[in-house]
């Protein structure tokens, strides 16, 4: 769906985060070429550089600059870096000193093709009251809103690119940092074998999960995920209603962004998120009062037919080689890394 597309003169958009300058080669500056992506599209919009106190801004013109602490990452125990509050803090810094009614959240290596990301829809009158969030949905692309029935990581809203109005991206990024034990599970917790979609980890949330949980708990529902993967009916409904009610999806290949490449070319990855269509066959049911998610279908992929493919038995043998030795279970990541030519 798409909606009413807003004057780039009513628009600020927040580039968070590092800078991307690259190796110093113009070709590479992707910091520059989203700046001048901008400029071609949203002529008339402000522009916010939200960035570490170590990051280069030389040639960016009269973009306006702040300047934050990098709060750093918190690590988990297969070596990744979870960096949820290095994104909160750059983001909320940025929007808080927006001074137009809307602001367009991004990140420096991406960069625009059009303006069709700057659009607005309102809510349906009537439709889903309870439900809703924000003063108007927020549009974002489906980048990574993970499916439930082929991924299910409940609550996972789009955090690269989002559109809306000001104070309803601080209702999303305007809180404190996360501390760990909001992120992590307690000590002597472990997320279950069967039905892992994410090999060995301590995370509870992966970090969109822990942004759309939080909204949601201020919001009034009372979600409480004990492990990445968990599913139960109510929350599949829950979650469905909200994004079709709360969120203007647009497919990515279509929605005037350019991604980095990282994120668009795992095929199998593409194949777990929602799509336009799906949300929209989603929304018809849901206004109709006929909508029940396929919540056996969902159980099923979990625990059987994900769980006995290539792409399930990969993250159940790396969570198995990292009981027996996190160093055996780090070499053998290198060496696959390698062999499928994959960052993870």
């Amino acid at each position: 769906m798409t909606g009413q597309i807003i004057d780039s003169k009513y628009v600020t958009v927040v580039l968070q985060g590092p800078t991307c300058r690259g190796d110093g080669q113009p070709e590479n500056d992707l910091g520059l070429r989203a700046i001048q992506s901008i400029r071609q599209f949203l002529p008339e919009a402000e522009i916010i550089v939200s960035t570490w106190q170590k990051d280069s801004v030389e040639g960016f013109g009269d973009c306006f600059v702040v300047r934050s602490n990098d709060p750093g990452s918190m690590p988990d125990i297969n070596g990744f870096a979870n960096n949820i509050n290095r994104q909160l803090l750059s983001t909320q810094a940025g929007v808080q000193l927006a001074s137009r009614p809307y602001v367009l959240k991004m990140r420096a290596d991406h960069a625009l093709t059009s303006n069709k990301i700057t659009s607005i829809q309102e809510y349906e009158p009537g439709l889903g009251v309870e439900y809703r969030l924000f003063n108007k949905p927020v549009t974002m692309s489906n980048l990574y809103i993970r499916k439930a029935t082929k991924y299910p990581f409940l609550f996972h809203m789009s955090d690269l690119v989002q559109f809306g109005t000001k104070e309803d991206l601080l209702l999303i990024w305007g809180d404190e940092l996360f501390r760990k034990e909001d992120v992590f599970l307690p000590e002597g917790k472990n997320n279950p074998l069967w039905g892992n979609y994410s090999g060995p980890t301590n995370l509870m949330h992966v970090p969109e999960q822990s942004l759309t949980i939080r909204l949601l708990n201020k919001k009034g529902f009372n979600i409480k995920l004990p492990y990445l993967s968990y599913i139960n009916y109510d929350y599949v409904l829950l979650w469905e209603k909200i994004l079709v009610i709360n969120f203007n999806v647009l497919n990515w290949e279509n929605s005037g962004v350019i991604f980095p490449s990282r994120f668009t070319n795992v095929f199998y990855a593409l194949s777990t998120i929602y799509t336009e269509e799906d949300l929209a066959n989603i929304r018809k049911k849901v206004v109709c009062g006929i909508y029940s998610p396929s919540y056996l279908y969902i159980w099923y992929n979990k625990y059987i037919a994900y769980s006995l493919s290539i792409n399930g038995f990969v993250p159940l043998m790396a969570s198995l080689l990292f009981k027996i030795s996190p160093r055996l279970q780090a070499f053998v990541r290198v060496i696959w890394k390698k062999l499928m030519s994959t960052n993870r």
